[in-house]
């Protein structure tokens, strides 16, 4: 069926045009899925409002910054969020090169 083998052929290019440009990449999707459910989870009614849809559309890449460094250790997150400010500095955030925001883990200062 030759209608088929040129459909491939342009589905193969069309896929490798996109993968090159990292549109389609696994990092900065599992990012932005990571920090839309961190946004969806703990995030305010103005704030879901303002970057699901944008996230979800493809329009926002989006990361979430929560480790310190390889490996997943939720009691070594430094930084601390106090009147809406954050001191500190993340070591390691995956994806950050690409996103447009990342979703930032602190500890909150009670």
């Amino acid at each position: 069926f030759a209608a088929r083998g040129r459909h491939t052929t342009k589905a193969r290019a069309w896929i490798s045009d996109v993968g090159s440009s990292d549109l389609l990449a696994a990092s900065p999707i599992a990012a932005s899925a990571a920090a839309a459910s961190a946004i969806l989870l703990g995030g305010s009614d103005a704030q879901r409002d303002k970057y699901l849809s944008r996230i979800a559309s493809g329009e926002l890449v989006a990361t979430l910054a929560v480790d310190e460094g390889p490996r997943h250790e939720p009691a070594a997150i430094a930084p601390t969020a106090e009147g809406g400010k954050l001191s500190r500095t993340k070591a390691f955030v995956a994806g950050g090169d690409n996103a447009g925001m990342s979703v930032v883990a602190a500890h909150q200062g009670l």
